[in-house]
C-alpha cells in the first residue's frame, strides 16, 4: 500500500503510483515545475513593503527554481517545504552551487502542516493552488503563515473560455473576475497582477513536453514494464497543455494581507 506521502506525490504531478520512484529522472531537465521565477522576483522586487533579509517560505518547491532566485537576486531568507526529498536534494546542490546556501533551507514537509506553524513569514508563495482547494481557500490557509502587511504570491491562472469539460485538477478555474474575488475575498488587497502572455506559455509548453516525452521513450526502453503508464503520462500533458494554451491565462497575484 502506498504510503500517504507518494500517493500525494502521485496526485500533484498527475502520474501514476508506479512512476513515483522515476519521477526525478523523467522530469531531470525541468527545473521551474510549473512556475514563473522571473516574473515571481519581478513582482518582489518592486513590493515597496518587503526590507532586506525578508523571510520567505516557499510551499511546493520542488527544486527551488522560485527559492532559489529569491535568494540569489533579492537577498532574502528563504524556507522551501517539498513532499519529495529527491527534488529537495537538488535544491540544495544548486543552492549550494549559486553560493547561498546560508540563504535558504529546504525541508521536507506536508503543506496542510505547514500551514499549522505559528511563524509569520513576510512573503508566502505558492505555485501549485489546485493542491489545496480553489483561490479563496487557497489565500484563506497560506495567510495563515503570512504577517499583517505580508505579501502572498499566487502562480496559476483563470478561464478565459469556459465552454466544455476541464480536466481533471483545474475544476476550480473561474474567470479572471471571479478569481480575483475569491483572491480578495478575506479582505486582502491586489497589489499587482502580471499576465502570461499567450504565446510564451505555448513555447513554455512545447519545450517541457518534448524534454519529458524524450525521457519517457528512454525510460520504456530500459524498463518496459513502465511503457503503457508512461505513455498515458505523456499524453495526459498534451491534453493538460492544449486546454491551457485554448481556455486559460496564467498569471502571477500579489496580495498584501491585511
Amino acid at each position: 500500500m502506498l504510503s500517504s506521502s507518494k500517493q500525494q506525490i502521485a496526485a500533484a504531478f498527475g502520474i501514476e503510483s508506479v512512476l513515483v520512484p522515476v519521477l526525478p529522472e523523467l522530469l531531470a531537465d525541468i527545473w521551474a515545475l510549473g512556475s514563473w521565477p522571473e516574473k515571481i522576483v519581478d513582482l518582489l522586487r518592486v513590493s515597496t513593503t518587503l526590507q532586506h533579509g525578508a523571510s520567505v517560505v516557499d510551499l511546493g518547491c520542488g527544486k527551488g527554481a522560485v527559492a532559489i532566485p529569491i535568494a540569489r537576486d533579492l537577498l532574502f531568507r528563504v524556507h522551501g517545504i517539498d513532499l519529495f526529498p529527491p527534488f529537495l536534494g537538488e535544491a540544495r546542490a544548486r543552492a549550494e552551487s549559486a553560493g547561498i546556501s546560508e540563504l535558504c533551507r529546504f525541508e521536507v514537509g506536508d503543506l496542510r502542516q505547514a500551514f499549522k506553524a505559528r511563524r509569520k513569514y513576510d512573503v508566502a508563495v505558492l505555485a501549485a493552488v489546485g493542491a489545496i482547494g480553489d483561490h479563496a481557500r487557497t489565500v484563506l490557509e497560506v495567510r495563515r503563515i503570512v504577517r499583517p502587511g505580508g505579501v502572498l504570491v499566487i502562480d496559476d491562472g483563470f478561464l478565459e473560455n469556459d465552454a466544455g469539460p476541464t480536466p481533471p485538477g483545474y475544476g476550480y478555474y473561474r474567470s479572471r473576475g471571479e478569481t480575483v474575488r475569491e483572491l480578495t475575498s478575506h479582505g486582502d488587497r491586489m497589489m499587482d497582477e502580471r499576465l502570461v502572455p499567450a504565446d510564451e506559455l505555448r513555447e513554455y509548453n512545447r519545450i517541457n513536453t518534448e524534454l519529458i516525452r524524450r525521457r519517457a521513450a528512454e525510460l520504456a526502453a530500459r524498463a518496459p514494464e513502465l511503457a503503457e503508464a508512461l505513455e498515458r503520462y505523456v499524453q495526459s500533458e498534451a491534453e493538460e497543455c492544449a486546454f491551457l494554451e485554448s481556455r486559460t491565462t496564467a498569471a502571477i497575484w500579489l496580495l498584501e494581507r491585511n
